[in-house]
């Protein structure tokens, strides 16, 4: 290459991928339509199917949004009620979540953690880890489900879908993982979504049942609602920026 004055000079660049995050998977829907397209298959991604799908991607592609979180657990000897706080802000191009309780806060980022001072923290080391766990299988629940779609007018859809006895074990274990040494049955279950525009707005989920032979006197439910606040301009501190987008980057060698 030379420029106009005839001075020659060359362009390099290096693309070094970073590491893709484990708990990523492809919708169904969107498997089905590129192994087969809409004329072999016979199977198009509806209207309300695409408003969905369209409405997680804004989610995560957002530069921050919050949730609140209620969290409830009855299933004896555990009773679990708790009120957190969820932000997911996009910082350099690398999403952060953030689970809060009260004063404390767990960051996260591609399966590290650490404290709002940026002192790493291992997955045993608080409870919060767990909650961390819980939105993820929500997540995964919710996007590899079919849901059926109610208009409900305003420009609001409200999605449901029936959850089955893996996905009622893998939401309740992850909501109290001490649940799966007790001989728990869930029968019943639903994750409810309700879109307003292209947006997100809350999330419930329900399963209930009961502990095996004593379900009429020991049942069992597990809760969770979420509200969301998109663009909600939620601030990283710069020790956890450090701690989760510096030594990662170091670590892939960019």
């Amino acid at each position: 290459l030379v420029d106009d004055a005839k001075t020659p000079y060359s362009i390099s660049a290096e693309l070094k991928p970073a590491q893709m995050d484990e708990s990523f998977t492809v919708p169904e829907p969107v498997k089905e339509t590129v192994r087969y397209g809409k004329t072999e298959s016979g199977t198009a991604i509806s209207e309300d199917v695409f408003r969905l799908l369209s409405a997680w991607t804004d989610l995560s592609q957002e530069e921050s949004f919050t949730s609140n979180v209620t969290l409830g657990v009855e299933c004896s000897p555990i009773s679990l009620h708790e009120s957190l706080k969820y932000e997911q802000t996009n910082v350099e191009g690398e999403k952060i979540s953030c689970i809060r309780k009260n004063d404390l806060a767990v960051y996260y980022a591609n399966g590290s953690f650490c404290d709002q001072n940026g002192v790493r923290l291992n997955a045993q080391d608080n409870q919060l880890t767990d909650r961390a766990r819980l939105l993820e299988v929500l997540y995964q629940v919710a996007l590899n489900g079919e849901f059926k779609c109610a208009d409900t007018g305003n420009d609001t859809w409200l999605y449901t879908l029936t959850l089955d006895q893996a996905a009622m074990k893998e939401v309740a274990y992850a909501a109290a993982p001490e649940m799966e040494s007790l001989p728990v049955t869930l029968t019943a279950g639903s994750i409810q979504i309700m879109v307003k525009g292209t947006s997100i707005t809350e999330l419930d989920c329900e399963c209930a049942g009961g502990l095996d032979a004593l379900a009429e006197t020991a049942p069992v439910t597990v809760s969770v609602k979420m509200n969301f606040a998109h663009n909600s301009g939620s601030e990283v501190p710069s020790a956890v920026k450090n701690q989760l987008i510096q030594e990662r980057t170091e670590e892939n060698g960019q």
